[in-house]
């Protein structure tokens, strides 16, 4: 059953939250298991660095962009019948939701670079570790930033985003969200962990302040252009 609600900040039908942790944990089996963990090992030249260019990287991406793609839309849209426009979808000043998203990547980035830093990086190795992928790795994490800024944000910031908020509020429903995003990429270290909260915050935050998930996916994007997967 869809939760009906009617604040601004919150999609016209926000989604039963069963429904928005089900696909949460499907799109988690079909990348980092199915994808990453049996497809990588299957198909990548170089299963340990499997974000150098190939054939089988190629395919990879292939299958698990549409099987993801596929799974997300219709569990969002065309099962409980709603629309893109009405999970968050949605901007009508494109110049603020653009500006909005690059701040919110490189509050990422700065965060990215503080906690390696906090955590005995030297501000050199950080730099050069931005600096580090290739051409034809920035463009595999350009299409992974695309993947992830359509499944990612239509599942954290669309669903259980607004499906947490009918029932408790934005701000806990913000941090609720910002943990099961950082415990979704499977990544249990404490310096993942925190990151990718953090960068739930952001993201969630840039969805509360302009309506719209537009904001948040320019700033998913940019991070994996920019930092990849430090």
């Amino acid at each position: 059953m869809e939760e009906k609600v009617g604040s601004p900040s919150i999609p016209i039908n926000a989604p039963a939250l069963s429904r928005a942790l089900v696909l949460i944990v499907v799109q988690a089996i079909i990348v980092f298991v199915l994808g990453i963990g049996i497809g990588g090992r299957l198909l990548l030249p170089d299963p340990e660095n499997p974000f150098l260019p190939s054939a089988g990287l190629a395919v990879l991406f292939a299958l698990v962009f549409s099987l993801t793609i596929a799974v997300v839309y219709f569990g969002s849209c065309r099962r409980p019948g709603r629309t893109l426009k009405e999970i968050g979808w949605t901007g009508e000043h494109a110049a603020r939701i653009v500006l909005f998203g690059l701040g919110g990547a490189a509050g990422c980035v700065i965060v990215l670079a503080v906690i390696l830093i906090a955590t005995g990086e030297s501000i050199r190795g950080v730099g050069a570790m931005l600096l580090a992928p290739s051409v034809g790795q920035r463009l595999v994490f350009l299409a992974i930033g695309l993947h992830a800024a359509f499944t990612e944000e239509t599942l954290f910031r669309g669903n259980l985003l607004s499906s947490l908020q009918v029932r408790m509020g934005s701000l806990p429903a913000l941090v609720i969200m910002s943990a099961v995003f950082a415990f979704y990429h499977l990544q249990f270290n404490p310096i993942a962990l925190l990151a990718k909260f953090t960068f739930g915050i952001i993201f969630g935050l840039l969805r509360l302040k302009t309506g719209s998930l537009y904001a948040p996916a320019v700033a998913h994007s940019l991070v994996w252009v920019i930092a990849g997967s430090m």
